[in-house]
């Protein structure tokens, strides 16, 4: 639709209505007092228009309305206590506007299933008990600046603020990310079997990540860019599609029970603290397709077991320090688009099995100790857009294929000055010291 304008008022005189859906137009203005009054409304629809102003307080006399989606306008100042008088009201969806203020004590004595509250400027603590949240089905809440602990409990169980039965423990996602969340993660999460997303991302969280294996439905776990401490993940439930975990502080290794994943395609730990070698059972991970550890204090050699990773299109192991050779086996992952073990300690040659990796678009391997010429086969990668080798000790020839003008994809090209290149002229000058690694 293309309507705009304003909402008109009379629309208060379709007393009957049960459905009112005017999304995806351009009205502009408030939400008209009138539509309160519509006192059979049951779904209420005015998301991505370009609506303004508060809440008016008539929409809390709603009795029978059961699902109210105001998502996408520039909708502002904060929920009232009335909240509560919604008596059936089971999905609030009220994302993306210029919300502001505390969430009300009293959305705790509401009915809700569904509750979005994203990107607004939402503030304050979540009002006790937390239980509420967690018997929910959906609480999205991020992109705010809501702030203090996530339980008062300090991350135990509080008896006083559990239901009676873990089975109301119901919710099958939380988006808290982006907030400014402090603290431990509660205890109690652990005990959210329905739980398929678990997103806490870009807080202050501090403290270990409890006992997730009871979590039996979780399929998706971030928790980067905090402060989280202790263990890697001690345990994890089977059924986990994606892991993101960079920029924490964690000071443990990858267990080997990673290998127990066998659904996991991404998993996510730069710069988050992570010790010890890469274990054989990565080579588990059949379903994966990134693999992203850069930036921790891993050493040791890469097992030949990754080349069992078949359908994975991005490994990024840069600034660690592994050493040893790149293992043949690296060939056989023929889906690897992205490739980075810059700034390690490798050593030897690269293997000629890396011409098998037809779909390569980078291939860094910048700053370690290999050696050895340049496999021409390099050269007939032909989707190939940036490969770094400076910083190592190849000798003689740059292949000349990564000049040929007709397959115009490179776009960067870095190698030392002691390689011979006499195709690169101007558009790609020798490296004559280590720059700053490109990952």
């Amino acid at each position: 639709n293309r309507l705009d304008g304003t909402i008109p008022a009379n629309v208060g005189l379709l007393k009957s209505l049960k459905t009112l859906d005017l999304s995806g137009n351009f009205f502009t203005e408030q939400i008209p007092d009138a539509i309160g009054s519509l006192e059979y409304l049951e779904y209420l629809n005015l998301s991505n228009n370009r609506l303004e102003g508060t809440l008016p307080l008539s929409l809390y006399n709603l009795s029978n309305i059961r699902f109210m989606v105001l998502s996408s306008n520039r909708l502002e100042g904060g929920l009232d206590e009335n909240i509560s008088q919604l008596s059936v009201l089971k999905l609030l969806d009220l994302r993306t506007n210029l919300f502001t203020g505390k969430l009300p004590a009293s959305i705790v004595e509401s009915t809700l299933d569904y509750l979005h509250l994203d990107e607004n400027q939402f503030s304050g603590g979540l009002p006790n008990p937390i239980h509420f949240f967690l018997s929910r089905v959906e609480v999205t809440l991020s992109k705010n600046s809501f702030s203090g602990r996530i339980s008062n409990s300090g991350g135990s169980v509080d008896p006083f603020n559990v239901p009676s039965s873990s089975r109301e423990l119901r919710i099958e996602k939380i988006d808290w990310s982006g907030n400014e969340f402090v603290g431990p993660i509660p205890l109690l999460f652990g005990e959210l079997h329905s739980l398929k997303h678990l997103k806490l991302g870009h807080n202050r969280l501090t403290g270990s990540i409890p006992d997730l294996s009871n979590m039996s439905s979780l399929e998706i776990l971030n928790l980067e860019h905090n402060l989280l401490t202790g263990s890697f993940v001690p345990s994890l439930p089977i059924l986990l599609k994606k892991i993101k975990m960079d920029y924490n502080e964690f000071e443990s290794s990858i267990s080997p029970g990673i290998g127990k994943l066998s659904v996991l395609e991404e998993f996510d730990a730069i710069d988050s603290g992570i010790t010890g070698t890469l274990p054989t059972e990565l080579g588990m991970l059949s379903m994966l397709r990134v693999l992203s550890l850069g930036y921790n204090r891993i050493f040791g050699s890469l097992p030949s077991e990754i080349g069992n990773l078949t359908k994975l299109e991005t490994m990024w192991l840069a600034g660690n320090s592994l050493n040893g050779s790149i293992p043949l086996e690296v060939g056989n992952m023929l889906g690897l688009k992205d490739l980075s073990l810059s700034s390690n300690m490798l050593t030897g040659i690269l293997p000629s099995s890396l011409r098998l990796l037809t779909q390569m678009i980078d291939f860094d391997v910048a700053n370690n100790d290999l050696m050895g010429a340049i496999p021409t086969e390099l050269g007939n990668l032909k989707d190939i857009e940036g490969i770094w080798l400076n910083g190592n000790g190849f000798v003689g020839h740059v292949p000349e294929m990564f000049c040929d003008q007709r397959r115009g994809a490179l776009v960067e090209l870095r190698y030392d000055c002691g390689l011979q290149c006499s195709c690169c002229g101007s558009k790609w000058a020798c490296s004559s010291a280590d720059p700053t690694p490109i990952g």
